[in-house]
C-alpha cells in the first residue's frame, strides 16, 4: 500500500490535501478512543481540555502524521531532537539546554542540529508542510 507521501507525489497533489482525503474516508471516531497507541488521552479528553475545533484537533494530528513520515530523512539524534523540542506525541516541548543535558552536548550543538534538521526537512517537504502552516 503506498504512503500519503507517495500518493502525493504520484497524483501531484500536496501531502495535507492527500491526507484530507484520506481521513475522509475514514470512519467516525469515538470520543472514548485512544488519540496515542499509550491510549492514556482519549479525543474526548481533548475536546474537554482544549479550546482547539475537532477540525483543529484532526488537522493537528495529520500534521504529526506528516512529520513523523518526513522524519525517515533524517538521523535518529536528529529526530530526537526535533521530537523533544516541539513536544511531539502530547508531550511537554522541551529547551535547548533541557535537550543537552539528556544527550549530554552543549545547548548551542543541540541548536544547530536542530537548525540542520529543520533545514533538511524544508528543502524536502517544505510544499507539503506549507500546506498545514497557511490553514
Amino acid at each position: 500500500e503506498p504512503t500519503p507521501h507517495e500518493l502525493a507525489v504520484s497524483t501531484h497533489l500536496n501531502i495535507g490535501r492527500v491526507y484530507r482525503a484520506l481521513a475522509a474516508g475514514q470512519p467516525d471516531v469515538s470520543l472514548d478512543a485512544p488519540i496515542f497507541a499509550d491510549g492514556e488521552e482519549t479525543w474526548g479528553d481533548v475536546s474537554v481540555l482544549s479550546e482547539e475545533t475537532p477540525a483543529e484537533i484532526v488537522e493537528h494530528a495529520e500534521f504529526v502524521d506528516v512529520v513523523r513520515e518526513c522524519f525517515v530523512i533524517l538521523g535518529k539524534r536528529e529526530q530526537q531532537i526535533l521530537h523533544d523540542y516541539f513536544g511531539l506525541d502530547g508531550r511537554r516541548p522541551m529547551t535547548l539546554e533541557e535537550i543537552g543535558e539528556v544527550l549530554g552536548i552543549t545547548r548551542e550543538r543541540v541548536r544547530q542540529l536542530r537548525n540542520k534538521a529543520l533545514t533538511k526537512l524544508r528543502q524536502r517537504y517544505g510544499e507539503a508542510l506549507m500546506e498545514f502552516s497557511l490553514n
